[in-house]
């Protein structure tokens, strides 16, 4: 992979979160406990801060140091996960126009057509964009205590969902959970021991996962059922982040040997 560092911006505030999309970078800033969280829209050419939206109350990485900040873009907007709640902007990035509460801390939302996924405390909801009316789905039964759920993805087929052991588990195994999102009756289908299960994305029928336990890996799964179909990556340090982008998954590595930082891309090539 080759790459260069271009157009580095100063913020003014420290960034908790960043989501990409079309016509906007958005980046969520402030402290992380503080009383106010401050969204900013960026033009994506020349990274200059086009609009400054000030969103009273504690973002959602208030939480825990795992709990995700990073805004979701949708065609309307974007979606931003503060403590207990996710709140709209409007795609001029002026107004915060919708506020949806939500029983729990959010630990993780994404977006698949009309619908946002949420991961609050021990379930997962389906909210209705337009709506706001959302079904929870309890994963405490299905897991069993001391699992703790934080990365969810998303599409009309299915969503999936990654969980850690906690000190409580009775078996310190990380998980992989698949939910059926069609129809009306949202349901949990199955749920699978993924030693050193972290980030997750879902690129063209593949469920990729980073394998967060010093192996080094991101494996390819089928989305479909979870059978591990490979391609396994091997990067030779612990993937923290996955990001779809096209055929491309772009990812943040940490080497524990130096702490090392890197951020790499990997090109998909579809097998015949």
């Amino acid at each position: 992979m080759t790459g260069r560092l271009r157009h580095p911006v100063d913020l003014d505030v420290a960034p908790l979160g960043a989501g990409v999309g079309t016509d906007a970078v958005w980046v969520l800033g402030g402290d992380r406990t503080g009383s106010q969280t401050t969204l900013l829209r960026l033009d994506p050419h020349t990274l200059r801060v086009s609009h400054r939206l000030v969103i009273a109350g504690a973002s959602a990485c208030a939480t825990n140091l795992f709990a995700s900040c990073n805004p979701v873009v949708v065609d309307d907007g974007v979606w931003v996960p503060m403590l207990d709640r996710v709140v709209h902007v409007s795609a001029d990035g002026r107004m915060a126009d919708r506020t949806l509460i939500v029983g729990g801390h959010v630990w993780d939302v994404t977006a698949s057509g009309p619908n946002l996924w949420a991961l609050a405390e021990t379930a997962l909801l389906r909210i209705d964009r337009a709506t706001g009316v959302y079904q929870r789905i309890p994963l405490r039964d299905v897991l069993g205590a001391g699992i703790h759920s934080n990365h969810v993805v998303a599409s009309r087929r299915a969503v999936w969902i990654s969980s850690f052991p906690t000190s409580d588990a009775e078996l310190r195994i990380s998980r992989l959970t698949l939910v059926d999102p069609t129809g009306d009756a949202t349901k949990v289908v199955r749920t699978l021991p993924y030693p050193g299960a972290g980030s997750i994305a879902l690129v063209a029928g593949g469920l990729w996962v980073d394998r967060f336990d010093g192996l080094g890996e991101l494996d390819r799964l089928d989305a479909r059922d979870g059978s591990i179909t490979g391609p396994i990556v091997v990067t030779g340090a612990d993937v923290t982040w996955i990001a779809p982008r096209g055929n491309e998954l772009w990812v943040t590595l940490y080497k524990s040997a130096g702490s090392r930082r890197e951020l790499d891309r990997i090109t998909l090539t579809p097998t015949r």
